[in-house]
């Protein structure tokens, strides 16, 4: 499970660094649930949010799509951890889906 959110978040700093987004600060929060961060300044490009933001998703399916095709999904305790990996990911109340939709809402006012 650390290797995937490890993994996750370092997805998140090589898109930062690809669409030249200034990486403030890479830490852990306790607040309002635990997890990694990564801080960056917002560019005016959306696309360049898009990728940032959806780069850790991308990341998690495709190491999943990975360790399905090669067979390694037998093993239930990596099964189990990609499940877990998604049910955060993709959660409706504190995902990077959230704060992407959060973002679209406030630059279409």
């Amino acid at each position: 499970m650390a290797l995937l959110t490890a993994l996750h978040e370092g997805s998140h700093i090589l898109a930062a660094n690809l669409c030249n987004l200034r990486i403030h600060e890479v830490g852990f929060r306790m607040r309002p649930l635990p997890h990694p961060y990564v801080m960056v300044r917002w560019s005016n490009n959306r696309w360049h949010r898009r990728i940032f933001l959806y780069a850790g998703f991308a990341s998690t399916l495709l190491l999943f799509l990975i360790s399905w095709s090669f067979g390694f999904m037998g093993w239930s305790i990596l099964m189990l951890a990609f499940g877990f990996q998604m049910l955060i990911e993709t959660n409706p109340f504190y995902s990077d889906f959230t704060f992407f939709m959060v973002q679209e809402r406030v630059e279409n006012r």
